[in-house]
């Protein structure tokens, strides 16, 4: 086998030294039509890429105008357009049921969520279980961020952490579920 290639290889190099001229020029033609083909292909890929370096540059372009027009404009809202005041009453029945909306003011939705967390131990395979609530409130129209108070008029409250609090919504977590009672929340 490798005397075949061997004797093969010698018998192609004395036809290439036999006419020298011949080979080069074949080389030649077949390297510059390899040359064409690949500088056809990455001539397509740069002008497309080019293409698109352009397009992100003019919409750079435009969202530079759309900024500078947006900071030139007066605020969104007035102090006149924020209400004073939202309030929402809910009634805590100290069990599994959602809690229900006695009284509102200014509030477009709310909602409460429940988180329960079951540990459970490896060894005596007893149950620990802990509740938090999450109250989620969203104002009908904005407020005027100033003071939002939590209280109840006839429980004691677990304790809570306003979380967020902005002219749109608030965010509310009770470290235990509430019992039952009623829960008071104001923007004041």
């Amino acid at each position: 086998m490798l005397e075949a290639i061997r004797k093969y290889l010698l018998e192609e190099g004395q036809v290439i030294v036999s006419s020298p001229a011949i080979f080069t020029m074949a080389i030649l033609v077949v390297g510059a039509a390899i040359w064409g083909v690949i500088r056809w292909s990455y001539h397509s890929i740069l002008s497309h890429r080019e293409a698109e370096i352009k397009l992100l540059e003019r919409r750079v372009v435009d969202l530079g105008r759309q900024v500078d027009d947006m900071q030139k404009q007066p605020g969104s809202h007035s102090a006149q357009e924020f209400a004073k005041t939202a309030a929402l009453q809910l009634r805590f029945h100290g069990d599994e049921r959602s809690p229900t909306r006695l009284t509102h003011n200014n509030i477009w939705r709310w909602y409460y969520l429940r988180l329960a967390v079951i540990h459970v131990e490896i060894g005596t395979g007893s149950e620990h279980r802990s509740e938090i609530g999450n109250l989620f409130v969203t104002f009908d129209q904005p407020v005027e961020v100033g003071t939002l108070e939590i209280s109840s008029p006839d429980m004691a409250l677990p304790a809570n952490e306003v979380k967020e609090f902005t002219n749109r919504y608030a965010i509310i977590v009770f470290s235990q579920l509430p019992s039952a009672g009623t829960v008071e929340i104001r923007v004041q």
